[in-house]
């Protein structure tokens, strides 16, 4: 889906690319392809993105809509100042593998609005308050705050 690629990677192309499941298939369709992880609770998981590239998840879903175009105009300033320095400049290489399903897709904004209130909807609400969860201690026994 044309996500920028950020971060340490693994360092299978040229600084820290990431080739994603070209790394266990040795196929090169896989290249840039990467797991979807499962959607439920999706609203706390931030940041998206294989790499955490994308900050909100609105903004993740709006990413599916015209990817070609926001992976080229991908703002750094979302993120982590640390972390802004390590986009790769490797848009045209993740293009070339991006799925054509993609090709001229356009999200209206009521449509990312709705998908995202969707997305929303998977959040188990018990899994947004877990400090019940949270043990007293480590096992060295310092505690946890």
């Amino acid at each position: 889906m044309a996500v920028a690629q950020i971060g340490p990677g693994q360092g299978d192309g040229a600084g820290f690319d990431d080739f994603g499941r070209m790394r266990e298939t040795g196929n090169g369709a896989d290249r840039y392809a990467f797991r979807t992880p499962p959607l439920r609770n999706v609203e706390l998981t931030a940041p998206h993105g294989h790499d955490g590239a994308i900050a909100d998840l609105r903004d993740f879903i709006d990413h599916y809509s015209e990817s070609d175009i926001k992976l080229h105009t991908y703002d750094v300033n979302q993120l982590e100042e640390a972390l802004r320095p390590t986009l790769l400049a490797n848009a045209a290489d993740i293009l070339l593998t991006r799925d054509t399903l993609l090709d001229g897709v356009v999200f209206p904004p009521e449509v990312v609005d709705q998908v995202t209130e969707f997305m929303k909807a998977l959040t188990d609400p018990a899994a947004r308050n877990l400090r019940r969860l949270a043990p007293g201690s480590v096992p060295s026994g310092l505690p946890v705050d």
